[in-house]
């Protein structure tokens, strides 16, 4: 990309400095077997008055390689270094299907060095917009650099016997994924069952403390101890209730949390729901929905919840041009409340589940109209 200002100045002459002056993707395929993404981007920065050059190049590259040249064995690896700070980052996973349809294994390994985070100008370019950013999507780096040197491995195996339908996991992790500097061990084993349509979801963390760990936002009340956290999601199939005028159908649904070592003393909360909709077409409204859900919310510090009786209501229709509208409304002041209880989680984000929308955190009335583009 040239800077026009610079050329005029320049005497048209292009090969003189020029703002963000290359940039170049490519895309490769090697005898069928390999796949290769390739971005190079090279920029430049003013330097100091009186220096024997007015600007210094700088060049980030980053090239991605994924092959299955081994039958049922899929590897990938990215590898990219940033020039003006001598960044870098590398990730290699593999996954492979050991039994077909049934059992899967996995690993990986990345390590990272950014001087200050890799929010900054030498790594994502001069401009702050995500649009047109060099790297837009700033969540991929993020997730290999929070994670820092680490090694996971993992497994996960399907079985099936009569009406139950069933997914095993297994993973281990040597760091926290969501923060760098968290070296403490992760360990997690989760079940998924679904028989009759009846689904029940567990999953037990354990965290193994590392004396290495440097990061100042983990939680935890005894570093000689392992942390623990577990929990629990049931739900019945939806069921269809017997009304003429309207699709109405009902479900339940119990969700248990239950953490260790994060404080003292250990937590726990019980929500019981059941969710009820109905469509129907009223007067001119056609596909016309109401939702109602009710809970029972039973957290081992009772004091922490304004309302153990919970109730969230909605009315929503699409109409014809596209207009959507939307009416909400929720009875607790706990829908809204930030503070931190189990698996140190804010109150309201354990409330998605007896809520119609994931962004209704609020408490009251709310209306919402929606037009097409």
């Amino acid at each position: 990309m040239i800077d026009r200002e610079k050329e005029k100045h320049s005497g048209g002459n292009v090969l003189k400095p020029k703002t963000n002056d290359i940039l170049l993707g490519a895309k490769a395929d090697i005898a069928d077997y390999v796949d290769l993404n390739l971005a190079v981007v090279r920029y430049e920065v003013a330097n100091e008055a009186g220096a024997e050059t007015p600007y210094t190049f700088y060049y980030n590259f980053a090239v991605e390689a994924s092959t299955d040249i081994v039958p049922g064995l899929d590897l990938n690896g990215v590898y990219a270094r940033y020039g003006q700070d001598e960044d870098w980052l590398y990730e290699v996973t593999a996954k492979y299907e050991a039994i077909p349809e049934a059992l899967w294994l996995r690993a990986g390994h990345r390590n990272s060095e950014f001087k200050d985070g890799v929010n900054k100008v030498s790594v994502r370019g001069v401009s702050t917009d995500d649009k047109i950013a060099y790297v837009g999507d700033k969540k991929p780096l993020e997730k290999i650099y929070n994670r820092d040197s680490s090694i996971n491995v993992g497994a996960t195996y399907k079985f099936s016997y009569d009406v139950l339908n069933a997914t095993l996991t297994a993973d281990y992790d040597t760091t926290n994924p969501d923060v760098r500097g968290d070296l403490d061990d992760q360990i997690a084993i989760s079940l998924n069952a679904n028989a009759l349509e009846f689904e029940l979801y567990q999953k037990l963390s354990v965290l193994v403390p590392d004396e290495e760990t440097v990061n100042d936002k983990r939680v935890i009340d005894d570093n000689t101890a392992m942390r623990l956290d577990y929990e629990l999601d049931f739900r019945t199939p939806q069921y269809t209730l017997p009304v003429e005028f309207a699709d109405v159908f009902a479900q339940a649904r119990v969700n248990f949390d239950w953490d260790q070592n994060y404080i003292a003393d250990n937590r726990y909360q019980t929500i019981a729901s059941v969710h009820l909709g109905a469509t129907a077409d009223v007067w001119r409204l056609e596909g016309l929905h109401v939702g109602a859900i009710f809970a029972y919310d039973m957290p081992s510090d009772k004091d922490i919840i304004a309302d153990p009786f919970k109730f969230a209501l909605l009315g929503s229709y699409d109409a014809p041009n596209g207009i959507k509208f939307r009416v909400e409304y929720q009875n607790s002041e706990d829908y809204k409340d930030e503070t931190k209880f189990v698996h140190q989680k804010p109150l309201n984000d354990r409330y998605d589940e007896i809520r119609h929308y994931n962004d209704s955190k609020f408490h009251g009335v709310r209306v919402t109209v929606g037009f097409p583009l």
